[in-house]
């Protein structure tokens, strides 16, 4: 697991406000699962589940702590796993500037709009707006990192479409679809170990 932490002291972050705004679903996620929680340690959101790639955890660090002196610290916990872990610890951008444009990608706190049921067309909380904004020009960024057989696909795809392309789209304009696919069939040679193993890797071949 891979975790990263934003806490904040200015007041960017209002955690009754969140809490209300999860219940009352004013929020679009990636993730299905969320869950407030108030109790003697203050007030919690969660989206996703421990054991997901992506979890986010929001919280009054302060009540946390016991500190009753009135001061905010709002703590945004991002946790990682998996390929996702590895696709944020790869991805060369600013640790401050990744760490929102992942949270703005999985996450996005929204004004409900009188006019549009579509809440994916509403605009930003306007703390959304400021938490965000605190890394300037943040971007959404996806770290989902490829799988194996998605990478190793890509490699054939290239292969085929960009080295091997004109040759068969010119087989096809003089022979047709069906002459080149007849054509591959009865080749007469073996077929790669590789490919044959990326054939049995991939979740949905298409049918041959």
């Amino acid at each position: 697991m891979f975790a990263l932490a934003y806490d904040d002291h200015e007041g960017i972050l209002d955690i009754s406000k969140i809490c209300h705004d999860t219940e009352s679903g004013n929020y679009i996620s990636r993730t299905r699962n969320f869950e407030t929680i108030n109790s003697n340690k203050g007030k919690t959101i969660t989206h996703g589940s421990k054991s997901s790639s992506v979890f986010i955890r929001i919280y009054d660090k302060a009540r946390e702590r016991g500190h009753t002196d009135g001061r905010h610290w709002v703590r945004f916990e991002l946790q990682l796993r998996k390929r996702n872990a590895l696709g944020f610890i790869r991805n060369e951008a600013d640790i401050g500037a990744k760490f929102l444009g992942v949270v703005y990608n999985y996450l996005r706190y929204v004004m409900p709009s009188e006019t549009d049921t579509n809440k994916r067309r509403w605009g930003d909380a306007e703390y959304w707006q400021r938490f965000i904004q605190s890394a300037e020009g943040i971007q959404a960024i996806s770290i989902c990192e490829k799988s194996s057989a998605a990478y190793r696909f890509e490699q054939l795809e290239t292969f085929v479409v960009r080295q091997a392309g004109n040759a068969i789209g010119a087989y096809i304009t003089i022979r047709g679809v069906d002459g080149f696919l007849e054509a591959i069939k009865g080749r007469g040679t073996r077929v790669n170990p590789k490919y044959e193993a990326l054939i049995a890797d991939v979740e949905k071949p298409f049918p041959t």
